[in-house]
């Protein structure tokens, strides 16, 4: 839980490297509560569409649903598997 909400503070300063870091360690780290990776998964993809790879994009979107659906998670996910992520979305 931590470590994911050090990622978005970190994503919302804009440093992004420092994000995509804190991201995959949520994905790697063990956890009780399995909605911390479902979202780790979305806000990763997302910053793979903003580096416009498209392809890593789509693959952790697909990750995001095979985890719990938290805040409407897999509706988002399905909607980035169609339409890629933007910065200002």
């Amino acid at each position: 839980k931590v470590l994911y909400h050090y990622a978005v503070s970190a994503w919302n300063i804009r440093n992004f490297r420092l994000a995509k870091q804190l991201l995959d360690s949520v994905i790697d780290q063990p956890t009780e509560f399995e909605g911390w990776k479902s979202l780790a998964y979305l806000r990763r993809g997302e910053l793979f569409d903003i580096e416009g790879k498209r392809m890593d994009a789509q693959a952790k979107y697909r990750a995001v649903l095979k985890y719990p659906d938290v805040w409407d998670s897999h509706k988002l996910a399905r909607q980035r598997i169609r339409d890629p992520y933007h910065l200002n979305d």
